[in-house]
Protein backbone atom coordinates (compact mmCIF):
# COMPACT_ATOMS: atom_id res chain seq x y z
CA UNK A 1 0.00 0.00 0.00
CA UNK A 2 1.31 3.78 -1.02
CA UNK A 3 1.41 6.09 1.79
CA UNK A 4 0.74 9.77 0.96
CA UNK A 5 2.98 12.01 0.65
CA UNK A 6 3.39 14.18 3.70
CA UNK A 7 3.22 18.22 3.61
CA UNK A 8 5.58 18.76 6.41
CA UNK A 9 7.93 16.64 4.78
CA UNK A 10 11.50 18.96 5.09
CA UNK A 11 11.35 19.06 0.92
CA UNK A 12 8.18 19.06 -0.70
CA UNK A 13 8.34 19.11 -4.57
CA UNK A 14 6.07 19.96 -7.26
CA UNK A 15 5.47 16.29 -8.15
CA UNK A 16 4.56 15.89 -4.43
CA UNK A 17 7.34 13.56 -3.88
CA UNK A 18 9.39 12.95 -0.76
CA UNK A 19 12.78 12.38 -1.46
CA UNK A 20 13.54 11.20 1.75
CA UNK A 21 10.64 8.42 1.57
CA UNK A 22 11.81 5.39 -0.29
CA UNK A 23 9.82 2.55 -1.34
CA UNK A 24 10.30 0.25 1.69
CA UNK A 25 8.49 2.92 3.80
CA UNK A 26 11.91 3.41 6.04
CA UNK A 27 12.69 6.82 7.14
CA UNK A 28 15.19 9.37 5.95
CA UNK A 29 18.23 9.61 8.56
CA UNK A 30 20.25 12.82 8.71
CA UNK A 31 24.04 12.59 8.30
CA UNK A 32 24.78 14.13 11.46
CA UNK A 33 22.75 16.02 14.07
CA UNK A 34 23.06 19.87 12.43
CA UNK A 35 21.34 18.23 9.85
CA UNK A 36 18.47 16.73 11.83
CA UNK A 37 17.32 20.06 13.52
CA UNK A 38 17.70 22.01 10.62
CA UNK A 39 14.97 19.40 9.47
CA UNK A 40 12.96 19.62 12.54
CA UNK A 41 13.28 23.51 12.35
CA UNK A 42 11.83 23.61 8.90
CA UNK A 43 9.39 21.45 9.63
CA UNK A 44 8.63 23.45 12.56
CA UNK A 45 7.96 26.32 9.95
CA UNK A 46 5.67 24.64 7.60
CA UNK A 47 3.52 23.57 10.23
CA UNK A 48 3.35 27.22 11.18
CA UNK A 49 2.32 28.09 8.01
CA UNK A 50 -0.36 25.61 7.31
CA UNK A 51 -2.06 25.53 10.63
CA UNK A 52 -5.46 27.90 10.06
CA UNK A 53 -5.47 28.50 14.33
CA UNK A 54 -3.94 32.02 15.44
CA UNK A 55 -2.97 30.62 19.24
CA UNK A 56 -1.47 26.90 17.61
CA UNK A 57 1.14 29.23 15.04
CA UNK A 58 2.20 31.77 18.04
CA UNK A 59 3.16 28.49 19.83
CA UNK A 60 4.86 27.06 16.82
CA UNK A 61 6.77 30.00 16.10
CA UNK A 62 7.48 30.48 19.83
CA UNK A 63 9.40 27.02 19.06
CA UNK A 64 10.72 27.82 16.08
CA UNK A 65 12.61 30.85 17.98
CA UNK A 66 13.97 27.98 20.35
CA UNK A 67 15.60 26.16 17.28
CA UNK A 68 17.13 29.14 15.63
CA UNK A 69 18.51 30.42 19.17
CA UNK A 70 20.47 26.87 19.09
CA UNK A 71 21.42 26.62 15.27
CA UNK A 72 22.51 30.51 14.89
CA UNK A 73 23.35 31.38 18.83
CA UNK A 74 24.14 28.15 20.56
CA UNK A 75 22.07 28.70 23.30
CA UNK A 76 18.64 27.50 24.30
CA UNK A 77 18.07 27.29 28.36
CA UNK A 78 19.01 30.99 29.20
CA UNK A 79 16.86 32.35 26.30
CA UNK A 80 13.73 30.66 27.05
CA UNK A 81 14.71 31.59 30.91
CA UNK A 82 14.68 35.52 29.57
CA UNK A 83 11.57 35.16 27.53
CA UNK A 84 9.75 33.64 30.36
CA UNK A 85 10.39 35.82 32.48
CA UNK A 86 9.93 38.76 30.05
CA UNK A 87 6.43 37.31 29.51
CA UNK A 88 5.97 37.21 33.61
CA UNK A 89 6.98 40.99 33.40
CA UNK A 90 4.67 41.76 30.85
CA UNK A 91 1.96 39.83 32.49
CA UNK A 92 2.12 41.16 35.78
CA UNK A 93 2.36 44.39 34.69
CA UNK A 94 -0.79 44.03 32.84
CA UNK A 95 -2.07 42.64 35.65
CA UNK A 96 -1.74 45.10 37.76
CA UNK A 97 -3.16 47.99 35.37
CA UNK A 98 -6.23 45.91 35.12
CA UNK A 99 -6.74 45.67 39.19
CA UNK A 100 -5.77 49.68 39.51
CA UNK A 101 -8.58 50.33 36.62
CA UNK A 102 -10.96 47.94 38.32
CA UNK A 103 -10.62 49.24 41.33
CA UNK A 104 -11.10 53.14 40.67
CA UNK A 105 -14.13 51.55 38.35
CA UNK A 106 -15.39 50.23 41.83
CA UNK A 107 -14.89 53.20 44.16
CA UNK A 108 -17.28 56.04 41.11
CA UNK A 109 -20.00 52.96 41.04
CA UNK A 110 -19.76 52.93 44.72
CA UNK A 111 -20.01 56.89 44.91
CA UNK A 112 -23.04 56.86 42.14
CA UNK A 113 -25.02 54.11 43.79
CA UNK A 114 -24.54 56.29 47.34
CA UNK A 115 -25.27 59.56 45.81
CA UNK A 116 -28.90 57.94 44.19
CA UNK A 117 -29.60 56.25 47.48
CA UNK A 118 -29.56 59.22 49.02
CA UNK A 119 -31.54 61.23 46.21
CA UNK A 120 -33.87 58.53 46.43
CA UNK A 121 -33.73 58.89 50.15
CA UNK A 122 -34.65 62.84 49.84
CA UNK A 123 -37.13 62.45 47.47
CA UNK A 124 -39.12 59.57 49.30
CA UNK A 125 -38.95 62.41 52.06
CA UNK A 126 -40.07 65.24 50.14
CA UNK A 127 -43.23 62.61 48.81
CA UNK A 128 -43.79 61.72 52.40
CA UNK A 129 -44.12 64.87 53.97
CA UNK A 130 -45.60 66.51 50.42
CA UNK A 131 -48.44 63.64 51.01
CA UNK A 132 -49.06 64.70 54.26
CA UNK A 133 -51.27 67.65 55.83
CA UNK A 134 -48.74 70.54 57.09
CA UNK A 135 -49.78 73.56 58.45
CA UNK A 136 -48.42 77.05 58.30
CA UNK A 137 -45.69 77.19 60.33
CA UNK A 138 -44.49 73.98 58.78
CA UNK A 139 -44.51 75.24 55.27
CA UNK A 140 -42.89 78.45 56.47
CA UNK A 141 -39.95 76.17 58.03
CA UNK A 142 -39.26 74.26 55.11
CA UNK A 143 -36.71 75.64 52.61
CA UNK A 144 -37.24 76.90 49.38
CA UNK A 145 -36.38 74.70 46.40
CA UNK A 146 -34.08 76.87 45.02
CA UNK A 147 -32.29 77.70 48.12
CA UNK A 148 -28.32 76.57 48.11
CA UNK A 149 -26.50 75.71 51.50
CA UNK A 150 -23.90 78.58 51.99
CA UNK A 151 -21.19 77.85 54.78
CA UNK A 152 -20.99 81.33 56.94
CA UNK A 153 -17.71 81.83 59.07
CA UNK A 154 -17.46 83.85 61.66
CA UNK A 155 -16.95 87.08 61.14
CA UNK A 156 -13.78 88.25 63.10
CA UNK A 157 -13.70 91.60 65.23
CA UNK A 158 -12.22 94.63 63.15
CA UNK A 159 -9.58 96.05 65.21
CA UNK A 160 -10.16 99.35 66.67
CA UNK A 161 -8.65 101.75 64.82
CA UNK A 162 -6.64 103.83 67.41
CA UNK A 163 -7.53 107.84 67.73
CA UNK A 164 -4.61 110.41 66.71
CA UNK A 165 -4.63 111.16 69.97
CA UNK A 166 -3.27 107.81 71.00
CA UNK A 167 -0.37 109.60 68.83
CA UNK A 168 -0.02 112.80 70.73
CA UNK A 169 0.79 114.50 73.62
CA UNK A 170 1.14 118.67 74.32
CA UNK A 171 3.83 120.13 76.14
CA UNK A 172 2.98 123.60 77.75
CA UNK A 173 6.18 126.31 76.93
CA UNK A 174 7.11 128.80 78.73
CA UNK A 175 6.36 132.35 78.12
CA UNK A 176 8.09 134.17 75.33
CA UNK A 177 9.80 131.41 73.52
CA UNK A 178 9.70 131.01 69.65
CA UNK A 179 10.15 127.30 68.09
CA UNK A 180 10.45 126.61 64.84
CA UNK A 181 8.17 122.96 64.32
CA UNK A 182 10.38 121.86 61.93
CA UNK A 183 13.41 122.36 63.83
CA UNK A 184 11.77 120.93 66.76
CA UNK A 185 11.17 117.91 64.93
CA UNK A 186 14.12 116.98 63.71
CA UNK A 187 15.92 117.97 67.03
CA UNK A 188 13.76 115.47 68.94
CA UNK A 189 14.44 112.74 66.05
CA UNK A 190 18.53 113.38 66.35
CA UNK A 191 18.35 113.01 70.42
CA UNK A 192 16.23 109.64 69.91
CA UNK A 193 18.98 108.16 67.39
CA UNK A 194 21.50 109.07 69.65
CA UNK A 195 20.23 107.18 72.60
CA UNK A 196 19.90 104.24 70.07
CA UNK A 197 16.33 104.14 69.23
CA UNK A 198 15.82 103.71 65.59
CA UNK A 199 13.68 105.29 63.29
CA UNK A 200 12.47 108.73 63.31
CA UNK A 201 9.82 109.27 66.14
CA UNK A 202 8.33 111.66 65.70
CA UNK A 203 6.29 112.29 62.44
CA UNK A 204 5.16 115.94 62.96
CA UNK A 205 5.70 119.07 65.70
CA UNK A 206 2.91 122.09 65.38
CA UNK A 207 2.25 124.64 67.66
CA UNK A 208 -0.93 125.44 69.28
CA UNK A 209 -2.77 128.87 69.11
CA UNK A 210 -2.14 129.00 72.99
CA UNK A 211 1.65 128.68 71.65
CA UNK A 212 2.05 124.84 73.36
CA UNK A 213 4.03 122.36 71.25
CA UNK A 214 1.82 119.02 70.18
CA UNK A 215 4.24 116.37 69.27
CA UNK A 216 2.34 113.48 66.54
CA UNK A 217 4.48 110.41 66.79
CA UNK A 218 5.34 107.67 63.99
CA UNK A 219 2.74 104.38 63.98
CA UNK A 220 5.48 102.69 65.61
CA UNK A 221 5.28 104.79 69.10
CA UNK A 222 3.21 106.76 70.62
CA UNK A 223 2.14 109.28 73.22
CA UNK A 224 2.70 107.15 76.22
CA UNK A 225 6.28 106.52 74.89
CA UNK A 226 6.90 110.03 74.58
CA UNK A 227 6.22 110.70 77.88
CA UNK A 228 7.88 107.66 79.32
CA UNK A 229 11.54 109.24 77.77
CA UNK A 230 10.88 112.62 78.53
CA UNK A 231 14.77 112.81 79.74
CA UNK A 232 15.48 112.16 76.52
CA UNK A 233 13.74 115.63 74.77
CA UNK A 234 12.45 117.77 77.28
CA UNK A 235 15.50 119.64 78.11
CA UNK A 236 15.55 120.79 74.48
CA UNK A 237 13.42 123.17 74.74
CA UNK A 238 11.91 125.53 77.70
CA UNK A 239 8.89 123.29 79.16
CA UNK A 240 6.92 123.60 82.51
CA UNK A 241 5.68 119.95 81.67
CA UNK A 242 4.10 117.60 78.98
CA UNK A 243 0.96 115.25 79.06
CA UNK A 244 -1.70 113.10 76.91
CA UNK A 245 -3.16 115.45 74.02
CA UNK A 246 -7.19 115.33 75.09
CA UNK A 247 -10.07 116.74 74.00
CA UNK A 248 -10.49 118.99 76.92
CA UNK A 249 -13.93 120.94 77.95
CA UNK A 250 -13.61 124.36 78.16
CA UNK A 251 -15.67 126.89 79.88
CA UNK A 252 -15.73 130.81 79.70
CA UNK A 253 -15.08 132.77 82.66
CA UNK A 254 -16.89 136.86 82.54
CA UNK A 255 -16.21 139.84 84.45
CA UNK A 256 -12.58 138.51 85.19
CA UNK A 257 -10.45 141.70 86.81
CA UNK A 258 -7.91 142.52 84.13
CA UNK A 259 -5.34 144.50 86.88
CA UNK A 260 -4.31 141.98 89.06
CA UNK A 261 -0.82 140.78 89.06
CA UNK A 262 -0.53 137.91 86.90
CA UNK A 263 -2.68 138.36 84.11
CA UNK A 264 -0.54 138.44 81.64
CA UNK A 265 0.30 134.61 81.66
CA UNK A 266 -2.98 133.99 84.25
CA UNK A 267 -0.68 131.04 85.78
CA UNK A 268 -1.98 131.92 89.08
CA UNK A 269 -5.55 130.11 88.12
CA UNK A 270 -3.59 127.17 88.32
CA UNK A 271 -3.44 127.18 92.33
CA UNK A 272 -6.17 129.38 92.95
CA UNK A 273 -9.34 127.74 90.89
CA UNK A 274 -8.39 124.53 93.21
CA UNK A 275 -8.05 126.17 96.04
CA UNK A 276 -11.06 128.06 96.01
CA UNK A 277 -13.66 125.89 94.19
CA UNK A 278 -13.25 122.52 96.30
CA UNK A 279 -10.41 121.09 94.52
CA UNK A 280 -11.36 121.33 90.83
CA UNK A 281 -8.27 120.86 89.14
CA UNK A 282 -8.04 122.98 85.25
CA UNK A 283 -5.80 121.69 82.64
CA UNK A 284 -3.59 123.46 79.67
CA UNK A 285 -3.06 127.17 79.66
CA UNK A 286 -5.73 129.57 80.44
CA UNK A 287 -6.11 132.50 78.22
CA UNK A 288 -8.03 135.58 77.85
CA UNK A 289 -10.77 135.27 75.12
CA UNK A 290 -9.78 138.22 73.39
CA UNK A 291 -6.23 140.33 72.28
CA UNK A 292 -7.86 143.68 73.46
CA UNK A 293 -8.54 142.51 77.28
CA UNK A 294 -5.51 144.76 78.59
CA UNK A 295 -8.05 148.19 77.19
CA UNK A 296 -10.98 146.72 79.51
CA UNK A 297 -11.40 146.79 83.60
CA UNK A 298 -12.84 143.25 83.18
CA UNK A 299 -12.91 141.00 80.30
CA UNK A 300 -13.65 136.95 80.03
CA UNK A 301 -10.87 134.27 80.20
CA UNK A 302 -11.24 130.64 78.94
CA UNK A 303 -10.07 127.50 81.24
CA UNK A 304 -10.55 124.17 80.44
CA UNK A 305 -11.53 120.65 82.46
CA UNK A 306 -10.24 117.44 81.71
CA UNK A 307 -13.62 115.97 81.34
CA UNK A 308 -16.73 117.36 80.54
CA UNK A 309 -18.23 115.86 83.92
CA UNK A 310 -15.54 118.05 85.91
CA UNK A 311 -16.55 121.06 84.32
CA UNK A 312 -20.20 119.99 85.64
CA UNK A 313 -19.42 120.03 88.83
CA UNK A 314 -18.28 123.89 88.72
CA UNK A 315 -21.67 125.03 88.22
CA UNK A 316 -22.59 128.14 86.57
CA UNK A 317 -20.37 130.26 88.54
CA UNK A 318 -16.94 130.07 89.77
CA UNK A 319 -14.65 131.41 92.60
CA UNK A 320 -11.67 133.68 91.36
CA UNK A 321 -9.55 136.67 93.16
CA UNK A 322 -12.24 136.57 96.09
CA UNK A 323 -15.05 136.94 93.43
CA UNK A 324 -17.43 134.99 92.42
CA UNK A 325 -17.95 134.75 88.29
CA UNK A 326 -20.69 133.57 85.86
CA UNK A 327 -19.59 130.52 83.66
CA UNK A 328 -20.58 129.48 80.32
CA UNK A 329 -19.70 126.56 77.99
CA UNK A 330 -17.12 127.25 75.62
CA UNK A 331 -18.72 127.00 72.00
CA UNK A 332 -16.28 126.67 68.66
Amino acid sequence: MNKRPALFSPVYDRTGRNPFQKNDSDKPTAKDPEQAIQWARNLILQASIMTNSYEEQNKLLELLDVFRDYTEKGRVTNQISDKLSAKLAFHSATLANASEKAAKTLKKATATVAGQNNQTVAVATTTTNTNAPQSYATIAAQPSKNATWTTVAPKKKPTPKKLITHYQIVATLEENQTINPLQARNKINEAFQKAGIAGPVIQLAALSKRNNLILTTTSGYSGEFLLQQSNIWMDLFNIKHAQPLESWTKVIVHNVPTTFEGADTLEILQTEIPTYNKGLQIVGNSYWLTKDWKNKQNSSIVIAFKTEAEAKKLGARIIILGESLRTEKYRT
